[in-house]
């Protein structure tokens, strides 16, 4: 059996989705295509537009299953996103391919960046240390590290978001020792609304699209009829609130906790140097709402993506500590099946069957049973709290909890 893996947002799902899958299902000769999805808050460090459910309801028709990446790694820096979907799929025992989007390049090319990043050789780190002592944030250090040890055309090669990550997934499957194969797959052109091109708008610009009441439909699969009638846009607007109890918090000295891609006292983590957020985001006042903090928080050294992650680690509660716990002895301690193509259920016994970490399906039947699944069912848990909270602000429609939440399921 041939199962191909993707790792996704679909925040929203669209065109260029869809013509990724089926790309994958021709180069990898698929019998089944499974994705790892974000849950209610997404790597850019913002709630998802629709929740995880909905999300993943609209994707099956393209899929065979959908999993949850859980909370602690969907709104971590590139490298932890990776480590954290990478390892779930992995843990599965399922995936013979690991298929994602690229700008250009070519897979030898990002193995020998992956195994760079890696491997850290002498002269890679002390231009990287030297780069962020310049104050340039960690992402520019690092790829000006890699200009200097490999040539100005890998600096350009991890110069998308897209190929960043998909370096990021061969440096975990190098890590992990996995035999899943990596496939890169070339986005067919890619524009925005400021920057007009071929191929599929960009989900940013679909989302703003979105937001300014705009018609949609000619970018997304015709099975969505709901998304472009109003369905509830959540944004970093809903975050105002809590971000505003959470700031008078700190500031107070209240919560002397340290929470994650805030503080920077990894003395083992390189990435930690590259600005420390926390004593910026004492001393920056009073602010009206998260958009006004984050620019606020941002910097040479800051990115505008980093802050916002950090800003919702400290929504969201969770702790450095935590992390560190969670992720000592392995990444990945269950998968949270979120939907199912009833016809695929061959898929979901093969993967039962083969997993090595449990598989999430009745919600409330599950109980961890290591301090680890512990901790990271009780962020997940509280994402989704959090997030149907923000909802109900913003349509009064109450949202079942995760412990009553079904699993999606496509006749």
């Amino acid at each position: 059996m041939k199962v191909s893996a993707i790792i996704s947002e679909y925040n929203p799902f669209h065109n260029g989705h869809k013509y990724h899958i089926d790309e994958t299902k021709r180069l990898t000769e698929a019998d089944y295509v499974i994705a790892i999805m974000s849950g209610n808050f997404v790597q850019r460090g913002a709630p998802a537009i629709r929740n995880k459910y909905e999300r993943s309801f609209y994707a099956l028709p393209f899929l065979d299953a959908v999993f949850e990446i859980p909370t602690i790694y969907s709104v971590s820096n590139a490298g932890d996103y990776a480590m954290g979907a990478v390892s779930l799929i992995d843990s599965l025992k399922t995936a013979t391919h690991l298929s994602f989007g690229i700008e250009s390049g070519d897979i030898d090319s990002f193995k020998k960046i992956a195994d760079i990043i890696t491997k850290e050789p002498a002269d890679f780190k002390s231009s990287l240390l030297d780069h962020i002592k310049e104050g340039l944030s960690y992402p520019r250090a690092r790829s000006m590290a890699l200009s200097d040890t490999m040539g100005k055309e890998a600096e350009s090669l991890i110069s998308s978001p897209n190929n960043i990550l998909a370096v990021e997934y061969i440096a975990a499957l190098q890590k992990l020792d996995s035999n899943i194969i990596p496939v890169p797959v070339v986005r067919k052109g890619s524009y925005t609304n400021n920057n007009p091109g071929y191929g599929f708008l960009s989900a940013s610009s679909i989302r703003n699209m979105l937001k300014n009441g705009e018609d949609i439909r000619s970018h997304i699969p015709a099975t969505d009829k709901v998304i472009n009638k109003g369905s509830c846009l959540l944004s970093n607007e809903s975050l105002d609130s809590l971000l505003s109890y959470k700031l008078s918090v700190i500031s107070n000295k209240s919560d002397e906790e340290k929470y994650n891609e805030l503080h920077s006292d990894k003395e083992d983590d390189i990435h930690e140097m590259s600005g420390d957020m926390f004593k910026r985001l004492i001393s920056i006042g009073p602010v009206t709402g998260f958009d006004e903090c984050v620019e606020r928080l941002k910097s040479k050294s800051i990115t505008y993506t980093r802050a916002s992650r950090a800003l919702i680690n400290l929504i969201l509660g969770i702790k450095e500590n935590d992390f560190k716990v969670i992720t000592k002895k392995s990444y990945s301690h269950y998968a949270n099946l979120l939907g199912l193509k009833k016809s695929s259920s061959n898929v979901l016994k093969y993967i039962y069957d083969n997993s090595d970490i449990p598989i999430i399906n009745k919600k409330s039947d599950y109980r961890p049973k290591t301090d680890e699944a512990k901790l990271m069912r009780k962020y997940d848990l509280l994402a989704s709290d959090i997030y149907n909270i923000l909802y109900k602000d913003k349509t009064g429609i109450t949202l079942p909890r995760e412990l009553s939440s079904n699993v999606t399921l496509l006749e």
